[in-house]
């Protein structure tokens, strides 16, 4: 019997952000009925001196650098801190396939966190990779787009999207347990509520959500994240932040939900994040100011309603007939990461 070929996955970040810790599980999950799957992220000791992060990340290149040579196939996140390891992937991709994720258009988020260092090292990365056969997996056409800007071949460039995987069992905690009650209490003063999960940067656009959402009295908001230090209107409630084994049990409370509200303030238009998915597989429709890529399919997308298209936004989507239940099957089966990731076995690396 002829064994399976060898895949490795390489994350160079930690798994302390737990959407990603969530992503990557499902990942591995799709690539392991495929592939003898085998996964290496950047462990490195956070209190640690800067000489403790040097060896940390060291040892991680080297690590990585000599487990990319032995497996058969590689599928690693693009980051531009890691040069050695791209640099080992171009010559590995001449001898097998090399898939790099790119999840951000980098160049652009760069340039507005002013990280020219990072910036230049990217673009001489992805200058010296373009000669190489490495595929670059998009998670957006405007992510290939800015590839293709970068003079990568269009045959090098593959999207992708985003996929999404059930939330794991998780027991009820206390904690979880108070939050319901809160949100259910501030449901009572509302003919629907709305939930927002997010930071409070700049491209998120909270400022602009409670902005809009102060002249809908009859819509209550609740935000899931780091509290910022505002008065807010009656109808905006803070939740603070919230584990993710806890949202299950919250998403399923709200009427629809709100997706990243100003990503065009750093020049982006496209976008496939995880928490809207997480939306959609709680059955949840989704208020969106961006080119969402699950609209592309028809089955989700009448419940995903983009602010700017229509003036009448907010009532349609307070006012959408649905049943939770096929949002969340249609998610699941169309968004799941076996089928997101299918074009990938498809096509030649």
């Amino acid at each position: 019997m002829k064994s399976r070929s060898t895949l490795l996955m390489i994350l160079p970040s930690s798994l302390d952000h737990p959407g990603i810790a969530h992503k990557v599980a499902s990942q591995i999950h799709a690539f392991k009925r495929k592939f003898s799957t085998s996964f290496i992220y950047f462990n490195y000791r956070q209190n640690g001196s800067r000489f403790n992060l040097f060896i940390d990340y060291l040892r991680f290149n080297i690590t990585c650098c000599a487990r990319i040579i032995v497996t058969d196939r590689v599928y690693a996140r693009y980051n531009a801190k890691f040069p050695m390891i791209h640099f080992i992937s171009a010559l590995a991709s001449i001898f097998k396939p090399i898939d790099l994720e790119m999840n951000i258009h980098y160049s652009t988020e760069l340039k507005f966190l002013n990280r020219p260092i990072e910036l230049f090292f990217h673009r001489v990365t992805i200058g010296c990779l373009r000669f190489f056969p490495v595929r670059f997996v998009c998670m957006t056409p405007e992510i290939s787009t800015g590839l293709g800007n970068m003079n990568v071949a269009v045959s090098r460039r593959i999207v992708i999207q985003n996929g999404c995987a059930p939330f794991a069992e998780a027991s009820v905690s206390h904690t979880a347990s108070s939050l319901t009650y809160e949100v259910v209490r501030f449901k009572k003063d509302y003919e629907k509520i709305a939930v927002f999960i997010g930071q409070n940067f700049p491209w998120h656009g909270l400022d602009r959500i409670i902005d809009i959402f102060t002249s809908y009295s009859q819509i209550g908001v609740v935000i899931i994240g780091p509290i910022p230090d505002i008065d807010p209107p009656k109808n905006i409630r803070f939740l603070g932040p919230v584990a993710h084994s806890a949202l299950p049990s919250l998403l399923g409370l709200f009427d629809f939900a709100i997706g990243t509200f100003a990503w065009e303030r750093i020049g982006i238009h496209e976008g496939c994040p995880l928490k809207t998915r997480d939306y959609l597989i709680s059955g949840l429709p989704v208020l969106v100011n961006y080119i969402e890529s699950a609209s592309s399919i028809p089955e989700l997308s009448p419940y995903i309603v983009h602010y700017g298209d229509r003036p009448d936004a907010i009532h349609h989507i307070a006012n959408l007939s649905y049943h939770s239940v096929d949002i969340s099957k249609y998610a699941q089966t169309l968004l799941s990461w076996d089928n997101v990731l299918a074009p990938l076995w498809l096509t030649k690396s």
